[in-house]
C-alpha cells in the first residue's frame, strides 16, 4: 500500500522496514525483510530502503544481516547508545539502570559498579562488564568497529539511525558524548540522526520548544 501511495515521491522520502526488532535469532527477520523488499521493489524499483538489524537494531548484530545482492538502494542501519549504562543512567524502562541508579561521568568510571553485579548476578557479563573500564572515546570507538568492519567486508553504506544520551546524564557528559560519537561517525563516514528532537528523556528541546544546550545543537548538527 506504501510503496504504491508514495511512488511517486523520491529521495525525500525513505522506507524503514521496521524499527528495532527484537527475537531469538535474525533468521525469521532476515527471511521477513527480504519478502518485503522484493514485494516493494516490484512496485518501486527505485525507492531507498533502510535495513536495520535484530536485538533493537543493535550495531553487533549487523554482521547477521542477509544483505540483499546487487540492490544498491538499501541503506542498512543500526542504533547507538553504548555503553547502555551511561546513555539509559536511571532510565526506568531499563531494569539495570533503574536499579544500578548512579549518576555517570563521561568520560569516568562507573561508580559502585562492581558491588552492584555482585548484588545482581543476572547483569553481568556482556556490556555492563565496565567495573573496570574507563569510559572514553577510545572505549566509544571500540563499540563501532562492528560497524567499521561491515562496511569493508560488505562494500556497503551505513547509517545511524538513532544515538543518545538521557537528560539524567550530567549535561557535559550529554555533550562530551555527542561530540566523541560524532566525530568518530564522520570519519567513519556514517550518516546518523540524533535521537531525539523534543522531550521524549533525550531531547535537544524542553516541553516549551526551547533548546536545551547550544552547544550540543551544534556538535549534532554538524556535517
Amino acid at each position: 500500500m506504501f510503496a504504491k501511495r508514495y511512488r511517486d515521491k523520491r529521495d525525500q522520502l525513505w522506507f524503514e522496514l521496521m524499527n528495532e526488532v527484537v527475537d531469538a535469532t535474525s533468521e525469521r527477520w532476515n527471511r521477513l525483510a527480504h519478502r518485503a523488499i522484493e514485494a516493494i521493489r516490484a512496485i518501486d524499483p527505485e525507492r531507498i530502503i533502510v535495513y536495520g538489524g535484530n536485538h533493537y537494531n543493535s550495531i553487533d548484530e549487523l554482521r547477521h544481516i542477509e544483505l540483499v545482492p546487487h540492490d544498491e538502494r538499501i541503506i542498512y542501519t543500526f542504533h547507538f547508545y553504548k555503553p547502555h549504562l551511561f546513555t539509559h543512567q536511571k532510565a526506568s524502562w531499563s531494569e539495570v539502570t533503574k536499579l544500578y541508579n548512579h549518576t555517570i561521568s563521561y568520560p569516568g568510571r562507573f561508580p559502585g559498579l562492581s558491588e552492584f553485579l555482585d548484588g545482581h548476578p543476572e547483569f553481568g557479563g556482556g556490556e555492563n562488564d565496565l567495573a573496570n573500564t574507563f569510559m572514553d572515546k577510545a572505549l566509544l570507538e571500540r563499540y563501532l568497529k562492528p560497524a567499521a568492519e561491515f562496511m569493508e567486508q560488505s562494500g556497503r553504506k551505513l547509517y545511524c539511525g538513532e544515538y543518545g544520551v538521557i537528560d539524567e546524564a550530567p549535561l557535559t557528559s550529554r555533550i562530551g558524548w555527542h561530540r566523541d560519537v560524532v566525530d568518530l561517525l564522520r570519519k567513519l563516514g556514517i550518516g546518523r540522526a540524533c535521537w531525539s528532537y523534543k522531550e521524549m528523556n533525550f531531547g535537544l528541546v524542553n516541553k516549551a520548544g526551547r533548546v536545551i544546550d547550544p552547544e550540543l545543537v551544534r556538535i549534532v548538527s554538524a556535517r
